[in-house]
């Protein structure tokens, strides 16, 4: 099943920021834009609508408040239903990048959506941040890209949150993969649906 087939009137494309802080998760999302809401759970900015298979489509980002993220104690809500997730490392701490594999990756798996493990999963993207601070870098290419082939990360940018470098274009490129994503899954589950109906007609 696709969100959008669960939601047919107006879905609403959740995404969410993951990450120990001091990474720049909260410089991210105002680089993007500064309206966003606040409250004691988290900041959600509502980003401008997309549109797959001609449906108008709502997009949410959240990013959970300091004092939670550094105690881990996210609420699972947090996670569940979410189309997308942003992991955020610092390359100038190498323990940043670990804790993407050894913790937030795992809440993922665990809380995002119990019971309902015949939706799609989240499209992922690991960000590194800090990118214009190359002589402290503390994690090499290569292990960046052993972790996306393990964990099933599909997307990878390099930004600098506190100057906005390249954040939009690492936002644009994630929505381009939620889309089509999407739109493969909701064919996908279509032609399913016609081999079905097509088998009832055959049966006697």
């Amino acid at each position: 099943m696709s969100y959008l087939e669960m939601s047919p009137q107006f879905p609403t494309l959740k995404i969410i920021l993951l990450g120990d802080f001091t990474t720049g998760k909260s410089t991210y999302l105002k680089s993007l834009s500064r309206k966003f809401h606040k409250t004691p759970l988290h900041d959600k900015l509502e980003c401008p609508n997309c549109t797959i298979s001609r449906k108008s489509c709502k997009v949410e980002l959240y990013d959970p408040p300091r004092g939670i993220e550094e105690y881990r104690s996210l609420n699972p809500s947090y996670y569940r239903n979410a189309v997308g997730v942003i992991f955020f490392y610092d390359q100038t701490n190498y323990d940043t990048f670990a804790s993407i594999k050894s913790y937030w990756h795992k809440q993922v798996e665990e809380f995002r959506r119990p019971r309902e493990e015949d939706l799609e999963k989240p499209v992922m993207m690991l960000v590194r941040n800090k990118c214009d601070q190359s002589n402290n870098n503390m994690v090499s290419e290569l292990e960046e890209e052993a972790l996306c082939k393990e964990l099933g990360i599909c997307v990878s940018e390099k930004v600098t949150s506190k100057t906005g470098f390249y954040v939009k274009r690492s936002w644009s490129t994630l929505m381009e993969n939620i889309v089509r994503c999407l739109e493969a899954n909701l064919k996908r589950n279509q032609l399913v649906s016609l081999d079905t109906v097509s088998l009832e007609k055959e049966l006697p």
